[in-house]
């Protein structure tokens, strides 16, 4: 986002424009208003003395961060994942969608959310959540319950979240786990 400064003859017609989105610093910007209240590209008359226009930006990407954790109790068949969705900002995040595809070592057993809903196909051993929309910096924790079919060597199990909302660092949009099942 650039300020421009011109000069202009009285009375004459110029034509200002927001170009949108625009992106500063890691973070997208969509155009909001002028602050003379004018469309988005429009034009202004040149008057007698010095005028700005101001063009107005509201974030419109978000930053979604995936952190999974785990747990079993000793010589137990069954791990809880725990799946962390924080919305980073700054802007929210729409149709957030959670998916998690089980290894053929787990068995999907049960879960809980507490925003949108969760299912399970057994087809494609996909777990997935929507979660619908995440403000900035809410975190919605889902808790995904699964047995192990041997306790021998480990078990790793990876979880990701996208957004219809623009994310422009997916580095952090998922997260792994892995146990060591010996008992």
């Amino acid at each position: 986002m650039d300020a421009t400064s011109t000069r202009s003859v009285y009375c004459s017609s110029n034509s200002i424009s927001a170009p949108t989105p625009q992106d500063l610093s890691g973070t997208r910007y969509a155009y909001a208003s002028w602050s003379d209240g004018g469309a988005r590209s429009h034009n202004v008359t040149a008057g007698t003395s010095n005028a700005t226009y101001t063009a107005t930006y509201d974030p419109v990407s978000a930053d979604l961060r995936m952190v999974m954790s785990a747990t079993r109790a000793a010589g137990s068949t069954t791990i809880t994942y725990s799946l962390a969705v924080t919305n980073l900002g700054p802007g929210s995040a729409a149709s957030v969608s959670l998916s998690d595809v089980l290894t053929s070592r787990l068995a999907y057993v049960s879960s809980s959310t507490p925003q949108g809903s969760c299912s399970y196909a057994s087809g494609s051993r996909t777990f997935s959540c929507a979660l619908g929309t995440l403000a900035n910096q809410q975190t919605v924790t889902i808790t995904l319950v699964t047995v192990v079919n041997k306790l021998t060597g480990s078990v790793s199990n990876t979880a990701s979240v996208t957004s219809t909302t623009p994310d422009l660092n997916t580095t952090n949009n998922a997260s792994s786990v892995t146990l060591k099942l010996r008992p």
